[in-house]
Parts: structure tokens; sequence; C-alpha cells
């Protein structure tokens, strides 16, 4: 019936619905609060992944896993 991205989505429209109709623990000032801890914790993991990627290419680059394997003794044959 959805797709991942779009079951998600409906997700988040069905707590809304449920925090601000039925609960009634939700104002529409807790909103902006709300987006941007989730920014900012989104944010932080944007920039581990971004750290990670360049860290790995800098050690492919400068081949140390090929270094590791010489020292090791794995032949690659």
């Amino acid at each position: 019936m959805f797709s991942p991205t779009e079951a998600a989505a409906a997700c988040v429209l069905y707590a809304i619905l449920l925090e601000f109709v039925v609960f009634r623990s939700l104002k529409m000032n807790d909103i902006y609060a709300i987006a941007k801890s989730t920014g900012l914790i989104t944010a932080v993991v944007f920039i581990l992944v971004a750290v990670g990627n360049g860290f790995s290419w800098i050690i492919s680059f400068a081949q140390i896993p090929q270094m590791i394997l010489e020292a090791v003794g794995v032949n690659d044959a």
C-alpha cells in the first residue's frame, strides 16, 4: 500500500493527529522546538558520515590496508 518513505510520512501525520487532537499534549509552539532538535541531531549524523567518508578515502589513498596485509604476510595470489 505504501512505499517505506510514504509509510514514514503517513506515520508522522498520524502521530501529529494523535498528539494534537486525541491526547492534546502538544501545542503549535512545540513543533518548532521538535523540528529544531531533529534538525540538530540529523546534522550531527551527517557530519559524522561525511568525516567517516573522508577518513576512509584518505586511508584508501594512502594504501594503508595493503601495507597492513603485507606486514601480516597475506599474499594477493
